[in-house]
């Protein structure tokens, strides 16, 4: 931007000149005036950035009276035009402070030099008017006090800071610095003091600096540092003797490699460890899966739990234990604090819990299933004594009928009964009544086997028994179902197998069970489905097995978990298998589960031979 010039000159003519030449090499003239009126006028409206001032003016004032009056209001920098150069002008002229002297008559050069000199005067001080209220400000604001000492140990500068840190009564220069500050000497060193200005005692790091012929002095007050660093001590202190001496195993590890800081007594006794692991990875005491798992949940959680993770100390004792971590700083560092407890009791109880549960719920469907049956065959069982009792008596008139009708037929020729011959006939209705009769007794037969499956024994007693009986029961029971999903049944079952010791009901329930299984994966009735019972390594072996759809090898392990199926939509409880598994758990027996996709199942019982439960 073009300097900004205002000249003050009553001889037009000069003035004119002086403001052609400054245009021509790029100032801007803002106002050519010729009295003090003019120029106060200009001045007011334009704000220049220098004046050049004719010391003679043809008015009430001569320049520099002028020059005096504007520099009340306005800081103007001012060169005077004149051809006065006496020493008593030049004297009053001063008290003004003007940048140069233009002197009548003057060339170009030096009227365009003093000009060039006057700005870079300007700018220079302006430069050092910036600095210095930069310097100033620094003085102000820092939080640290300063002061500068010359070689004399004089204070020559300094700040409020310095003066509140090191308690001086009074914030002012020239004091001693060996006053204010003992030990102090020239040179450059760092070092703590203690002040004490008999109110309060304060600690502060003095850093001097020698520079030239004196040094520069720094306070930084430190004494809230130090109490922190104090209270930082003690709840250190406290931290590790309330961690060391928790209850709950506990451990801290970094999150930057997750190695082991600390760890208390408690996991050392969990972990059976003879000395703590610190230093090393948190994988070798928890192992690599533990450890990823506990690193994926602090990266992404300030709290985790991480629950029923198996783990072995070094005694080799298998526990299961869960993980709650917090995820703690020390300045930009972070680490995990990890709670391991030990609830492999808790785990323990839980199951057996789930057991005791599972049995309720299937005693109770039991009990509610007997009732039902009872009633059911109760309600079977009167039609059918009547049906058996009415059999019996036409089938003793049909004997007499016979006799009299052979008798008839012998003297009359044949006869014809119902449109057909009675030779024929006789025959039809005697193996009518005798399908009636065995009809009957089939539904007698299945009412007994209804109220035996239905029947609740007070308590679950073993006896001597052989697996035949409830094994042939279960299959009586199934005929209906087996003869309507396969024409491939078979049974074979070894002959004088040695008893066991059992429950009858039980066991009848368990065939009933996983053989109403391989019915049902059967998808054709062409495909087979067999039951075999054998001798092997003194056990009685029941076999099962079809040539369904298999089960898939993610739900092997769950099959026999209580409420676990595979058939939801078809109304599957989830209840059979695993009331089998612990039926043969209680007979000391073994449960075996193989398949194969689209191509069958096959679940092998052994149960102790002649073995007391």
């Amino acid at each position: 931007m073009a300097k900004r010039i205002l000249i003050v000159e009553d001889e037009a003519v000069i003035g004119m000149d002086i403001a052609s030449r400054l245009e021509r090499n790029g100032y801007t003239v803002v106002g050519l005036a010729v009295d003090d009126e003019e120029a106060l006028a200009v001045i007011d409206k334009e704000k220049p950035d220098l004046m050049l001032m004719d010391i003679s003016l043809k008015s009430s004032v001569d320049g520099i009276e002028l020059v005096t009056q504007i520099h009340r209001t306005e800081k103007i920098p001012v060169v005077y035009i004149t051809s006065y150069s006496d020493p008593a002008t030049i004297g009053r002229s001063m008290t003004t402070s003007p940048y140069g002297y233009i002197i009548k008559p003057f060339t170009s050069q030096s009227l365009l030099a003093t000009v060039s000199l006057s700005f870079t005067r300007i700018e220079l001080e302006r430069t050092t008017m910036e600095k210095s209220k930069l310097v100033q400000s620094v003085l102000e604001h820092t939080s640290d006090g300063i002061a500068v000492v010359d070689e004399d140990y004089t204070v020559t500068l300094l700040n409020e800071t310095f003066c509140n840190i090191a308690g001086m009564s009074t914030c002012a220069t020239g004091k001693n610095i060996r006053d204010v500050l003992g030990g102090y000497t020239h040179g450059t060193y760092s070092s703590v003091i203690c002040l004490d200005n008999g109110k309060e005692k304060k600690t502060a790091v003095m850093g001097v600096s020698r520079f030239n012929s004196g040094s520069i002095v720094t306070l930084t007050d430190i004494t809230q540092t130090e109490l922190f660093k104090t209270e930082l001590n003690i709840a250190e202190k406290k931290f590790v003797s309330i961690f060391q001496k928790r209850f709950i195993p506990g451990l801290i590890v970094s999150m930057d490699g997750l190695i082991i800081k600390d760890c208390n007594e408690a996991l050392m006794r969990l972990y059976s460890l003879a000395s703590s692991s610190e230093g090393v990875s948190v994988s070798s005491l928890v192992g690599e899966s533990a450890a990823l798992k506990i690193y994926d949940l602090a990266r992404d959680n300030a709290y985790f739990e991480l629950p029923r993770v198996e783990q072995v100390s070094r005694s080799g004792r298998t526990f299961i234990a869960d993980f709650r971590g917090n995820v703690i700083s020390e300045g930009s560092t972070e680490f995990i604090m990890i709670d391991i407890e030990d609830v492999s009791e808790k785990v323990r109880l839980e199951i057996i819990e789930k057991e005791l549960k599972m049995r309720m719920i299937q005693t109770n469907k039991m009990a509610a299933l007997g009732t039902l049956v009872s009633g059911v065959a109760h309600e079977l069982n009167n039609p059918n004594n009547f049906i058996m009792f009415n059999s019996s008596i036409i089938k003793e008139y049909l004997n007499d009928f016979v006799s009299l009708l052979d008798e008839m037929e012998e003297e009359r020729g044949e006869l014809m009964i119902g449109n057909t011959p009675y030779s024929e006939a006789k025959g039809d209705i005697l193996q009518l009544l005798e399908g009636i009769y065995k009809g009957s007794e089939r539904i007698r037969d299945i009412v007994l086997d209804l109220k035996s499956f239905a029947r609740q024994d007070t308590v679950a007693a073993h006896q001597l028994l052989s697996v035949e009986v409830p094994l042939k029961a279960a299959i009586h029971m199934l005929a209906h179902k087996i003869n309507k999903s396969t024409d491939c049944f078979a049974e074979d079952i070894e002959p004088n197998l040695p008893p066991i010791m059992g429950n009858s009901q039980k066991l009848e329930q368990v065939f009933i069970n996983i053989i109403m299984n391989a019915l049902e994966a059967t998808p054709g009735r062409h495909l087979p489905v067999s039951v075999r019972c054998f001798v092997r390594g003194g056990h009685v072996i029941v076999e099962v097995k079809d040539c369904g759809i298999g089960i898939r090898e993610e739900d092997i392990q769950r099959i026999t978990e209580p409420f676990f199926t595979t058939k939801q939509a078809e109304g599957g409880t989830g209840l059979g298998l695993s009331i089998a598994y612990t039926i043969i758990q209680d007979h000391n027996g073994g449960f075996n589960v193989t398949s194969e996709k689209n191509k069958g199942t096959v679940v092998t019982i052994s149960i102790p031979a002649g073995t007391s439960v």
